[in-house]
């Protein structure tokens, strides 16, 4: 299912091969056809959310911790979206220096809230205009009010760039 969505969750699907669309995407991208302006030629929609949402802003936070920690430089505020961001440092510096990240982001394609400070995504982290991205799937948390990209996601996409970081303290 392209969502993520299990087949017996939907009504109604449209298949093609081994990809599935439910009723409910299929309506979702119509909604976002139609609010399109004309000049738009990309768009994307909102990440699937599953399970009991802590609270109304929780998904859209979710979204911005993950593009924030993906996006242009530390000096620009990913730190406040990683956890033990200042321990991770040098090593998102040496990712960034072995490739070149510029117009890296990060989308959040899927939310499971797992309980109110704890959330299962899968990202994709796109490198450039138009490009397909590469999936990860990880937790983020809240903590201290904040949601974070989990040390576990980070230690995931800084080890497809082969970089290990040493286990949490």
């Amino acid at each position: 299912m392209l969502c993520g969505r299990d087949l017996w969750e939907s009504s109604h699907v449209v298949s093609a091969g081994e990809v599935s669309v439910c009723q409910v995407c299929v309506e979702d991208a119509s909604e976002l056809i139609r609010g399109a302006s004309v000049g738009m030629h990309q768009l994307v929609l909102p990440p699937r959310v599953f399970g009991t949402v802590p609270d109304p802003e929780a998904p859209e936070l979710v979204a911005r911790a993950v593009a924030a920690a993906i996006g242009p430089e530390p000096e620009e505020g990913w730190g406040a979206s990683i956890e033990d961001a200042t321990e991770l440092r040098s090593y998102i510096h040496l990712a960034r220096q072995r490739f070149s990240l510029d117009g890296a982001s990060g989308e959040v394609r899927r939310i499971r809230f797992d309980a109110a400070d704890a959330a299962w995504v899968l990202m994709v982290v796109k490198i450039g205009e138009g490009a397909g991205g590469i999936p990860f799937e990880g937790p983020v948390r809240r903590i201290d009010g904040r949601w974070k990209v989990s040390r576990q996601l980070s230690a995931t996409m800084l080890a497809r760039a082969g970089i290990q970081i040493p286990p949490a303290a």
